[in-house]
C-alpha cells in the first residue's frame, strides 16, 4: 500500500500546484509500484505534473512510456487531447494535426472531442490542407451542431474557392460572435464583389466599418476593399 499512499500524495500535490513535491511523491511510487494500477496512474501523473510545471518534453517522454507499457490506458485520449493542445497552442501545427488526428479518430465519444475537432481544423487551415478541413468539419457538422466549426467549414470553403457553399454557410449561420461576425461578413463581402453584386459587397464592408470597430484588423481590411471598388 505505501506505493499507492506515494501516488496520492503525489495528486494531492499536484491539485495544490506544488509539481516539484508532486513529481518526487509520483517518481517514488513508479520505482517501488508492483500494482499495474498504481504504475498506470503514476505514469500519468508524472507526466502531467512535468507538462503543467513547464517541461513539455519530460512530461511528452513519460507519457510516451505510459503508452508503451499500456496502450489500452484510460489515460490515453485525455493525454492525445492535452499534447495536441499544446502544440496547437504553440502554433506547432503539423504535430498538433497528427496527435488530434488520432483523438478524434479513436475517441469520438469523449468530452472534448468538439475541441479537439475545433484545434484541428484551425491546424489543417494554418497548414492551407483546406480539402482535409473541410472534410473534417462536415463530418462532425453532419452529426452536431457548433457555431464555430460552422464557421472553419465556410472560411475553408471560401478558400476552397467555392463560393456558392461558402455564402450559405455564412448566411445561415446563428452566432452572437462579433469576432466572427466580422471576419464572415469580410468572406462575405469579398465572394459578392467576386460574383458582381458589387451592392451586396459595400453592404457587407460598411457594416463591419460601421458596427465592428473593436475588431481593427478587419475593419482595415474593409476600408481597403471598400477603396477597391470605388476606384
Amino acid at each position: 500500500g505505501i506505493p499507492e499512499v506515494f501516488m496520492q500524495l503525489g495528486f494531492v500535490s499536484f491539485n495544490m500546484k506544488n509539481f516539484t513535491e508532486s513529481i518526487s511523491f509520483f517518481d517514488t511510487a513508479l520505482k517501488n509500484a508492483s500494482s499495474p494500477q498504481v504504475r498506470e496512474k503514476s505514469y500519468f501523473g508524472l507526466g502531467y505534473a512535468h507538462y503543467t510545471g513547464g517541461d513539455l518534453s519530460e512530461g511528452f517522454r513519460i507519457w510516451d512510456k505510459l503508452f508503451s507499457e499500456f496502450p489500452g490506458s484510460q489515460f490515453i485520449s485525455e493525454v492525445l487531447f492535452l499534447k495536441g493542445k499544446k502544440h496547437y497552442e504553440k502554433k506547432e501545427y503539423a504535430p498538433a494535426e497528427a496527435v488530434l488526428e488520432r483523438f478524434i479518430r479513436d475517441y469520438p465519444s469523449s468530452s472534448l472531442y468538439r475541441n479537439g475537432v475545433a484545434m484541428l481544423a484551425e491546424s489543417l487551415l494554418a497548414q492551407m490542407k483546406v480539402e482535409k478541413t473541410i472534410r473534417v468539419c462536415e463530418d462532425f457538422l453532419s452529426r452536431s451542431k457548433d457555431e464555430f466549426i460552422s464557421f472553419l467549414y465556410g472560411k475553408a470553403l471560401y478558400l476552397s474557392r467555392d463560393f456558392g457553399r461558402s455564402i450559405s454557410v455564412f448566411s445561415r449561420m446563428e452566432t452572437r460572435n462579433p469576432a466572427l461576425l466580422a471576419e464572415s461578413l469580410y468572406y462575405l463581402g469579398r465572394m459578392h464583389e467576386y460574383e458582381g453584386k458589387i451592392d451586396k459587397a459595400q453592404e457587407n464592408y460598411l457594416e463591419i466599418i460601421t458596427f465592428y470597430k473593436k475588431f481593427p484588423e478587419w475593419v482595415k481590411a474593409a476600408e481597403e476593399a471598400l477603396k477597391g471598388i470605388r476606384r
